[in-house]
């Protein structure tokens, strides 16, 4: 859900670069040097976040594994855990969009 999330910045902006469509945050495009950074930006959070999930889900069935009377009370803090490291990458990607239109990305 949260992988979902995080590239609707970047398909925003993308999409502010085809005719006929709404400009994502404001009525300046961003150029093809910054489309792609702003794409490997998106890669680069959404590699961080799959290895972030991982990371958790291997600690917590470890966990798990050793005591599972645990698995009730950590399965739904996992799923909170991971839903707030996606909604940081989601900002991060947002904050990075704000950059690049204002220039301030080299």
């Amino acid at each position: 859900e949260s992988l979902a999330k995080a590239s609707t910045a970047a398909d925003a902006a993308e999409a502010s670069k085809s005719p006929g469509r709404a400009p994502a945050s404001s009525s300046r495009s961003l150029s093809e040097s910054s489309l792609g950074k702003l794409r490997a930006k998106k890669a680069e959070l959404e590699e961080s976040y799959r290895q972030d999930c991982d990371t958790f889900t291997v600690v917590v069935k470890m966990l798990i594994s050793k005591d599972p009377q645990l698995e009730s009370r950590i399965r739904s803090a996992l799923k909170e855990t991971l839903r707030e490291i996606g909604q940081q990458c989601v900002e991060e990607l947002r904050d990075y969009v704000r950059h690049l239109e204002s220039g301030q990305v080299p």
